[in-house]
């Protein structure tokens, strides 16, 4: 299967892996994992990521603080 990565709102095979590290991260309360896999992924994979999100009616962050651990501090701890 071939891809285009040329066309608009596609995401590298890289970026999916990193962005699943980040999402992993998030669910284990690792804010500074989630965000260091983000910035491994590249701008236009940015693009394709942030308009798969729109069609589900959310954006990045709204899906970010879905996936973090109840009663966890900006910290990504606990409370």
């Amino acid at each position: 299967m071939s891809y285009d990565l040329t066309a608009p709102g596609a995401v590298s095979m890289t970026a999916v892996g990193h962005f699943r590290e980040a999402l992993e991260a998030m669910q284990h309360g690792d804010r500074v994992g989630a965000a260091s896999a983000l910035m491994a992924i590249d701008p236009q994979s940015w693009h394709g990521i942030e308009t798969r999100l729109a069609i589900l009616g959310t954006t990045l962050p709204a899906f970010l603080a879905e996936l973090a651990p109840r009663g966890a501090d900006e910290t990504g701890q606990q409370a």
